[in-house]
């Protein structure tokens, strides 16, 4: 516990990048955000943002490693879960401990009811236990420096007040959120703080470069559809799900329920997949034919977007069945593009 705590700073903003190349989710966001400020480049998408998955049970698109496994030690990163279970908080130091974590380059995510929080998206709208992440602070104007989704469902920069911030995390909303919280990370607590720092100076085995052997694994799993669970299983476990490739063919199941509302989240992590892809395959010889049909997958993926916003205003099948011709094409034309990679590399 920190009783008192002298600042090191008057201001201390980390490397961040806003807004982040990933936007799909907040986790992918905000690893993938600290790791091209500080690399200053796409190596972490390029070497993880490959394969896809959408966990047995629920109807959401995830890139592999998923959410879950954002928040863990990793080539370049080292994670600490703070939570009742190994901390004591309170009121009366948390805004120190805070500035301590923050002085000793840790990048913080803070689990609190966004209610509470100015200028969040949910603000004094709904009750959501959501995640602040927080890259700095401002000590004489009393302000920490955040990156959230905002009020417009971008994800930007804003400021929340030192009283603001130690108000939501104490908040009687926030507790029991907590205890009504399914998530696994969230349970058996009442506060949650992640740690999340930068390590550049790795012992020199670690390769912090791009791993061509590694991508070229996964995108053979996304391919065939492999588990790639059953390759990461020491830091996983086995993960049941539909794998790759086999994704589309969910997502159209999806679509042939006929429901009311459509994740957008879902499609756009699709378009930023095709994106990092394009890119991705630039390390590769693939012939030119093969190159075009993957940007015009990357097109496809933009459509589909438009066309979850047209549904989503008013809901049409005309819509939907234009959308699982959209898929259909883009999984033929994956096949042919990666059945060369695969056979010339793998």
């Amino acid at each position: 516990i920190v009783d008192t705590y002298n600042a090191k700073n008057k201001k201390l903003e980390m490397a961040i990048q806003v807004p982040p190349l990933l936007k799909s989710y907040l986790p992918i966001s905000i690893i993938s955000s600290i790791a091209f400020a500080n690399q200053g480049n796409n190596t972490w998408i390029l070497n993880n943002f490959i394969q896809l998955f959408i966990p047995e049970g629920k109807e959401k698109l995830e890139s592999f490693p998923f959410q879950d496994f954002m928040y863990y030690d990793q080539n370049i990163f080292q994670v600490n879960n703070v939570n009742d279970n190994n901390h004591f908080f309170s009121p009366d130091n948390i805004i120190d401990e805070i500035i301590y974590w923050l002085d000793h380059n840790n990048y913080l995510v803070v689990y609190a009811d966004e209610y509470e929080i100015p200028d969040a998206r949910n603000y004094k709208y709904y009750h959501i236990l959501h995640s602040q992440f927080i890259y700095g602070y401002d000590y004489d104007l009393q302000l920490f420096f955040s990156v959230n989704f905002l009020k417009d469902e971008s994800i930007g920069k804003f400021k929340i007040s030192f009283d603001d911030l130690k108000s939501a995390i104490f908040a009687e909303s926030t507790q029991k959120l907590f205890a009504e919280s399914a998530s696994w990370h969230n349970r058996n607590t009442l506060h949650e703080i992640i740690l999340i720092r930068y390590l550049p100076d790795r012992e020199a085995f670690y390769d912090h470069g791009i791993n061509k052997e590694y991508i070229l694994n996964e995108i053979n799993n996304y391919y065939k559809s492999y588990n790639s669970s059953n390759f990461s299983g020491y830091f996983t476990g086995k993960l049941r799900g539909t794998w790759g490739l086999n994704v589309y063919s969910a997502i159209i199941n999806i679509l042939e329920k006929k429901p009311q509302l459509l994740d957008y989240r879902m499609f756009h992590l699709l378009y930023e997949h095709k994106y990092y892809m394009i890119e991705r395959l630039t390390l590769f010889e693939i012939s030119s034919k093969s190159t075009e049909e993957l940007k015009d997958v990357f097109k496809s993926t933009s459509t589909l977007r438009l066309l979850c916003i047209k549904y989503n205003f008013r809901p049409n099948e005309a819509i939907l069945r234009k959308m699982i011709h959209i898929l259909q094409n883009i999984r033929n034309k994956e096949i042919n593009i990666l059945s060369e990679l695969t056979h010339k590399y793998c």
